[in-house]
């Protein structure tokens, strides 16, 4: 599908910009030898130390509808009408594809995504999380930032004050962030000509992100147990809710983003239970709202048409996951536990179907 927006605008930094977001520090090896970092689980090492990517570990969810019935309560209206402005932007600009015959008849595959409450470059930008030497450097800062924000966004910027900004978001004023990084981001925050900023930026979009409940793992979390609670608190959706599919690895996304700093996404595959209930946001739930606005059930292409158009390698990786659902045909080995075969990674180039046996035997490696 042809993007409405260039490369250039969002993920191209100078090289001094980068070197600024990817400092390496040395670290006592000594100091740290039987410590575990939690970010990358390597031993030797603590957080503030570690030179890997950022990592979050997710799930990505899919179900299997197999009449109109089944998505009766997949999309609220707000959701709905988002749908139907992308479709027309697209038309408008002549990039409207049809969608696969695989999401136009039964069964088919759903998957289950959430809205973010604020776009990333909006939150990164009034926490002030953009190299102090950027202050004066306005072109980087628009780029990393002020390019990813929607119009509500930006109007915020100019129209509120900053106390007003911050305790719009965050939910939860009890946080250590809340209270911790108040008073460095209201000084990087007073130094910038807000308007100015704004009216240098290119774009804007209609609606925040679209994604994944991913999160980072705390202190003594494993993997799988951190995957389980971000998408409890993004989704509500406990653990008895799903099944993993047997034998598949888990899905890796890497990328450099748009500030420079190197990501990895760790997502585990599993299928949704029949009798769960629709998707929705508790708005008594603070930990939801605080990074949630929305959530619904959506076909590949519906997926595909509300990521971001820098987001290629998302697109890429649930493209993989989606034609290997599709492989399986519907005749899905289901586990309550996730099965990890510690084998080396495969090529994804490979033909999916000489890796997967539906007996649960097939040679699948620890990650993709």
């Amino acid at each position: 599908m042809e993007s409405l927006y260039k490369e250039d605008d969002f993920i191209r930094l100078d090289d001094a910009t980068v070197a600024y977001y990817n400092i390496l520090k040395k670290h006592n090896a000594f100091k740290h030898k039987n410590i575990y970092c939690v970010n990358c689980g390597e031993k030797g090492h603590v957080l503030r130390d570690c030179n890997g990517p950022i990592t979050s570990f997710g799930i990505i969810a899919f179900k299997s509808v197999y009449s109109e019935k089944d998505e009766i309560y997949d999309k609220n209206g707000k959701i709905q009408n988002i749908l139907e402005m992308v479709n027309i932007n697209q038309k408008k600009h002549m990039c409207y594809t049809h969608p696969h015959k695989e999401d136009s008849c039964y069964p088919k595959i759903k998957f289950l995504m959430i809205q973010r409450k604020d776009t990333m470059g909006y939150t990164d930008f009034v926490r002030g999380k953009y190299d102090k030497d950027n202050v004066n450097n306005a072109d980087n800062i628009i780029k990393v930032c002020l390019n990813e924000m929607t119009k509500r966004e930006k109007n915020n910027l100019v129209k509120k004050s900053f106390d007003e900004i911050w305790e719009d978001l965050w939910v939860n004023h009890d946080s250590k962030c809340f209270k911790n990084e108040y008073d460095v981001a209201k000084h990087k925050f007073s130094r910038l000509d807000i308007k100015s900023l704004v009216n240098q930026s290119e774009f804007s979009f209609d609606f925040e992100e679209f994604g994944f409940p991913k999160g980072r793992r705390n202190m003594k979390e494993n993997n799988i147990a951190c995957a389980e609670r971000e998408f409890y608190e993004e989704t509500g959706y406990d653990n008895k809710s799903y099944e993993f599919i047997k034998n598949y690895p888990s899905i890796r996304e890497e990328f450099i983003g748009t500030n420079g700093i190197s990501y990895r996404h760790v997502y585990y595959l599993v299928k949704m239970k029949p009798d769960i209930s629709p998707p929705y946001v508790d708005i008594k739930n603070k930990i939801q709202t605080g990074e949630v606005q929305n959530i619904g059930w959506f076909t590949f292409d519906e997926c595909i048409s509300l990521l971001r158009p820098y987001d290629v390698a998302k697109k890429n990786m649930l493209e993989k996951v989606y034609y290997n659902l599709l492989d399986m045909n519907n005749n899905f080995e289901c586990s309550i536990f996730y099965h990890n075969t510690r084998k080396p990674s495969i090529n994804m180039r490979v033909p999916f179907q000489s890796f997967y046996k539906m007996d649960g035997s097939g040679p699948f490696p620890s990650s993709i």
